[in-house]
């Protein structure tokens, strides 16, 4: 059992700091890594910083990348956006198949909520291009195609969500059906809507029937 686990996280800390200027890059970047995951599950969140910083500065492409997202996760948490996306970048930046894919994800999330839109797109469609992982493939795509709905791309929405449905995803094939909803509102399409969101009501999906249910009733208050 490691000193970690045992919870010493002092000494810890000072073993993984003693490898981090041992001279030798390979276990320095393992080392940041593992210290910013211990600080970070401790509460301190700005040493966590500084340590992932440092393991993802060694540009050590497995390693730096888990580190790297691991950054860009802390600081959107902490309202940081422009800090996530830059850590981001540098993610991306590594070119590590392994990792590309998830950061690619989660840069254009960021992004999105930094309202820029192009970059948010390229984001997404680099993860759906790379995604080794159907889970992170069919976020990016769904995401895709919230963002094509927002900009009135609706053809393009519609293929996106569609896509999504049908592979059936227990969790993200409703929650693509519930946008593929609203985005028939928005393209004043109210009987596709209406369609939509009655077999999501039909089917007692806990987590999004009841969504669609108040979707359904905005609908029929809208037409009336």
């Amino acid at each position: 059992m490691t000193l970690n686990e045992r919870g010493q996280y002092g000494e810890a800390a000072t073993a993984w700091r003693a490898a981090m200027v041992g001279g030798d890059p390979d276990v320095a970047v393992i080392a940041a890594t593992n210290l910013g995951t211990m600080l970070k599950r401790i509460g301190d969140e700005d040493g966590a910083d500084e340590a992932w910083q440092i393991a993802l500065g060694y540009g050590a492409e497995d390693i730096s990348s888990e580190a790297g997202i691991a950054l860009g996760v802390l600081r959107e948490s902490r309202g940081d956006l422009v800090g996530a996306s830059e850590a981001l970048w540098k993610v991306l930046g590594l070119d590590d198949p392994r990792h590309l894919a998830r950061a690619a994800l989660n840069l254009g999330v960021i992004e999105r909520a930094r309202d820029d839109f192009v970059k948010a797109s390229r984001c997404f469609q680099l993860a759906v291009n790379v995604a080794t992982e159907e889970t992170v493939q069919l976020m990016a795509a769904h995401n895709l195609g919230k963002l094509a709905a927002e900009e009135g791309r609706f053809a393009e929405a519609e293929r996106a969500f569609l896509h999504v449905m049908e592979r059936g995803d227990e969790d993200l094939a409703p929650k693509a059906k519930l946008d593929l909803g609203l985005m028939y509102r928005m393209d004043h399409r109210p009987n596709d809507a209406r369609r939509v969101w009655s077999e999501l009501v039909d089917s007692g999906h806990p987590g999004i029937a009841p969504t669609a249910q108040r979707n359904l009733e905005e609908l029929e208050r809208e037409q009336e």
